[in-house]
């Protein structure tokens, strides 16, 4: 049986490891569970959620009660926290929409084969 019920949403401001808005960034959201991850990507299929020029962003239609962690990309180049820790992770309930504040992002080092 499956048991539907109101998504979430998360809203934030990106910033670059100077602490400057990260405009133009696409974010994306990675959950921990890989069936939370492909129901994610089929529903925002047509719909990509990029910053605006002060950084800011908000993701609606957001699965609840799962864990979840933010990536942004610019160009071929790909953005995670700058401070990585247990509080990384995002969980969200049922109808919530969690204001994240501003979250400073580092680019991540291109592994050799890429």
């Amino acid at each position: 049986m499956v048991k539907l019920g109101p998504t979430g949403a998360i809203k934030g401001r990106l910033l670059d490891t100077d602490g400057k808005p990260m405009a133009g960034a696409l974010v994306a959201v990675v959950y921990r569970e890989m069936p939370a991850g492909q129901i994610h990507q089929h529903i925002h299929r047509t719909k990509q959620v990029v910053t605006d020029a002060a950084g800011s962003f908000t993701v609606d239609e957001l699965i609840p009660e799962l864990m979840f962690e933010l990536a942004a990309y610019r160009g071929k180049l790909r953005f995670e926290r700058e401070a990585i820790t247990s509080e990384s992770a995002i969980q969200i309930k049922p109808g919530e929409c969690r204001d994240l504040g501003s979250i400073k992002l580092k680019p991540v080092p291109k592994k050799a084969d890429e």
